[in-house]
């Protein structure tokens, strides 16, 4: 008899933004769900509505934050990888497969972070697979509601709690993006404690500011 197998899908969202966490998520999730594809095709009540039908159907799922600071520290690169990781821990957790359970995790993107033999040996199961595949969103309907559900996390996060609490920037507009409005408005107040200040660098003559 094969062993059950399972797929995970993981997308990350906030890449290129100068403020805000980048966000990822990973999700085992069979059921179908009418209207999913690559979260950048839909719009904000699309995406917030499919996003609350995945929590409903989806196996397991995770989000995971990597704030600002941690970005400086470790440069997005290694953020983001870490943030993918610390998902899939997260979502592996919550699933609990068999020992004999062959789990796949498709990775939006050409990077695949590195496992730890010891992390390795915490898992729940030894049969899994790392396959990073750019365009995943596009393809693979695990990728497409990961991206889904990242994407609306990290909005609203940036739509609330952040716009509320730094309302100069607009990041209820913006999301942390380098718009001409965002930059202009780093210019006239500076930087917030959310925004990455090492990709304020890369605009450093615009800004004219001691970075």
């Amino acid at each position: 008899m094969k062993p059950k197998r399972i797929i995970i899908g993981i997308d990350e969202v906030g890449r290129g933004a100068l403020a805000g966490p980048v966000v990822a998520s990973a999700i085992a999730i069979e059921h179908l769900i009418d209207g999913v594809k690559d979260s950048k095709l839909l719009n904000v009540k699309q995406r917030e509505k499919l996003a609350q039908e995945i929590e409903k159907h989806a196996l397991a799922l995770s989000i995971e934050m990597i704030p600002p600071q941690e970005i400086d520290k470790l440069n997005i690169y290694n953020a983001t990888l870490l943030a993918m990781k610390n998902a899939l821990f997260m979502t592996l957790e919550d699933l609990k497969p068999s020992y004999e359970t062959e789990v796949f995790v498709f990775i939006d993107g050409d990077a695949i972070f590195q496992i730890t033999p010891e992390e390795r040996m915490e898992l729940p199961t030894t049969r899994l697979h790392l396959i990073a595949l750019p365009r995943a969103d596009k393809f693979i309907y695990q990728v497409s509601c990961a991206s889904i559900y990242a994407k609306h996390n990290r909005d609203v996060l940036m739509m609330t709690i952040f716009d509320a609490k730094y309302p100069v920037y607009n990041f209820k507009r913006n999301l942390g993006y380098p718009t001409p409005e965002h930059i202009r408005a780093i210019k006239d107040h500076g930087p917030s404690e959310v925004h990455r200040k090492t990709f304020l660098k890369n605009f450093d003559e615009m800004l004219k500011l001691p970075l």
